[in-house]
């Protein structure tokens, strides 16, 4: 009888060592892949380059994950706030799971989207940011007639994305009219391309 309870000791104990060490391994991934993406698409410098605040109120679209959004409330400090949205509810639990692991991150508010409407509490967004989300987005003139709703009379809107013809199709020039279409103007655009990735910076206000 203990050389069976012995064995089953043993045998948890050597399974137990196993999910350790994948589990282990996992993060240990997901940290390298997360540095790699820090140094290849400069999400700092683009936080900074688009004009992102401390206490500004920041609305984010299809947020995912968070991947963007901690630098966001980074930047935003304590007395700003991130609203945080994504069509994606898993996604967004995720999300919540890794900001409650951070103090830093008290400053990030979670948002359920709909297609077609980014759905924020507030109507008084002094940014509205899409990183890497625009090009999903179905019905792009329907989402930025609803979107531009949420922003106070001088926010503006920055749109982070590639330029792929198989996915999205997006160009500066049909940026440029997306734009146009909700009366907004392009006050600046960067291209951060790395390697074989299109990535570019665009932001919009409204004129004057």
């Amino acid at each position: 009888m203990r050389a069976n309870i012995r064995k089953f000791l043993l045998l948890v104990l050597m399974l137990s060592s196993v999910v350790f060490a994948q589990t282990h391994h996992s993060q240990e991934a997901q940290r390298a892949e997360e540095r790699s993406r820090r140094e290849s698409e400069k999400p700092g410098d683009i936080v900074r380059l688009i004009g992102v605040l401390p206490g500004m109120r920041v609305g984010e679209v299809g947020a995912g994950s968070g991947f963007f959004t901690f630098f966001l409330s980074e930047q935003v400090g304590p007395s700003g706030v991130v609203y945080a949205n994504d069509i994606q509810a898993d996604a967004l639990t995720a999300l919540e799971a890794d900001a409650r692991k951070s103090a830093a991150t008290k400053n990030i508010v979670t948002v359920l989207a709909l297609e077609d409407d980014p759905v924020f509490p507030r109507k008084d967004l002094d940014m509205i940011i899409a990183y890497n989300s625009f090009h999903d987005i179905k019905n792009k003139q329907a989402w930025l007639k609803n979107a531009v709703k949420y922003m106070k009379p001088s926010g503006r809107l920055a749109i982070i994305d590639g330029y792929w013809p198989e996915h999205g199709g997006l160009t500066l020039d049909k940026l440029r009219d997306y734009g146009a279409q909700v009366g907004f103007q392009l006050l600046l655009h960067q291209d951060f391309s790395f390697g074989e990735r299109s990535h570019h910076v665009h932001l919009f206000g409204r004129p004057g």
